[in-house]
């Protein structure tokens, strides 16, 4: 590395550190990207890879040098602390420490197994994706703890993919999906219940946050079951803020969130800006447009800083524009999952479905049930858009699209070492 000093880093690895260093670095900045990580891995694919690992690839982009984003200085090593009296960064490897002008923190949730090991390589990430798949298929009994969007999809797919297992869904309050409607919630039920999935009230004690390959015991609380028996157990909920690096920052609540004013910046330290991480909360849904409006917002805002200027409120300009309920409930994907449009937005008015109904009401040029989309996408002819073959859109169709336009290029590439390796062994 040419230089320790840099006017922004950026720190995290997913799409909304790389939205933030690209709008830092077009600006003309000094950039620095730290990644905890030497790869992407697209995490709305998650749920698909961890019950069939031969998907993995089509998720995961493991050469560096076809994400890296032109004039950003790359870092992949784990953050361990931030000294923000020095303002400097430091790193698990013991490579020297990198000082900022200003930092923005894009480093998302916990959420252990779906998301990869910080410090984990390519290798390393494969075997554990490996490891879950091998665990789930060869299970009598699986219990996923987490009745949210995140828990629904995996109970889903875990159904899809495998027929013979028992599945548990552990849930809190009883229910599903908390932060859609009332009608979507029984849809939803109604859905689990045709796949043989059964929603368990209770708590699970708070150390239970690790996932288990091998069988045990759960203890619940407040439910109606004292304890459940599980060959795999699944956390499957985001467990707070990746920010254990900040605690001796100043900036951080009881919670590991920055505390952050209108402007997504420390209130502590106005030159540490936050995406997801602060206590300024998300607006809305889609949760993938609203990340990418808040590191835009951070990267503007760092400019601003670092030109003696003030910086702005965040205002969400993303499209598509803020929505209440998210889009769909997956549950699951591919052929045997199901999928559940509740809010779609502008797209009613290109084709969803926007009457209700589909042929004979559609006029040409509408899809009309010759074509594939009232049929399969979206749902069936004058009936409700939701369905397998709106499961089967979204893995085979939307997922792979909404790829690179968030960063995540060279999808089932290797690094140049790892592709020389792979060709003598073949």
């Amino acid at each position: 590395m040419s230089s320790s000093s840099f006017d922004i880093i950026v720190i995290g690895g997913g799409m909304s550190a790389r939205h933030a260093a690209e709008d830092a670095v077009k600006c003309g900045w000094k950039v620095a990207h730290c990644m905890g990580n030497p790869f992407m891995e697209f995490p709305m694919g998650a749920c698909i890879f961890l019950n069939d690992p031969e998907q993995h690839q089509k998720f995961f982009c493991g050469n560096p040098e076809k994400f890296k984003l032109k004039g950003v200085t790359y870092v992949f090593d784990v953050v361990t602390d931030v000294d923000a009296d020095r303002k400097v960064v430091r790193f698990q490897s013991g490579l020297s420490a990198l000082s900022y002008k200003a930092l923005i923190v894009a480093t998302g949730s916990k959420l252990p197994l779906f998301s990869p090991r910080l410090g984990d390589g390519v290798a390393a990430r494969v075997a554990e994706v490996k490891a879950a798949a091998a665990a789930i298929k060869q299970a009598e009994t699986v219990v996923v703890n987490g009745a949210g969007a995140v828990g629904v999809e995996m109970v889903g797919d875990i159904r899809a993919k495998h027929p013979h297992v028992n599945i548990t869904l552990l849930s809190r309050t009883g229910g599903v999906v908390q932060d859609s409607t009332s009608d979507v919630q029984r849809r939803v039920m109604d859905a689990l219940r045709g796949m043989r999935v059964k929603v368990v009230k209770g708590s699970a004690p708070a150390d239970c946050m690790e996932p288990k390959l091998e069988p045990g015991t759960v203890m619940i609380s407040n439910g109606e079951v004292q304890e459940l028996r599980y060959d795999v157990f699944i956390p499957a909920f985001a467990q707070g803020p990746n920010t254990d690096f900040l605690q001796s920052s100043g900036t951080l609540n009881e919670k590991g969130q920055i505390v952050a004013n209108e402007c997504l910046q420390s209130t502590a330290r106005p030159e540490i800006f936050g995406v997801n991480v602060t206590t300024q909360p998300l607006l809305g849904h889609p949760v993938s447009s609203r990340v990418t409006a808040q590191a835009r917002t951070c990267a503007a805002n760092a400019k601003l800083l670092l030109e003696g200027k003030a910086p702005k409120p965040h205002v969400d300009k993303e499209g598509p524009p803020v929505m209440k309920a998210p889009m769909n409930i997956k549950i699951g994907h591919g052929p045997g999952g199901y999928l559940i449009w509740q809010d779609l937005g502008p797209a009613r008015f290109l084709c969803f479905q926007p009457c209700g109904g589909g042929f004979p009401f559609c006029p040409p040029p509408c899809c009309w049930c010759c074509a594939s989309g009232c049929a399969t996408c979206l749902g069936n002819c004058c009936g409700p858009a939701e369905g397998e073959g709106a499961a089967r859109l979204m893995e085979g169709f939307l997922l792979p699209k909404f790829m690179a336009p968030h960063g995540y290029l060279g999808a089932g590439e290797l690094p140049p070492k790892m592709q020389k390796m792979k060709g003598a062994m073949e």
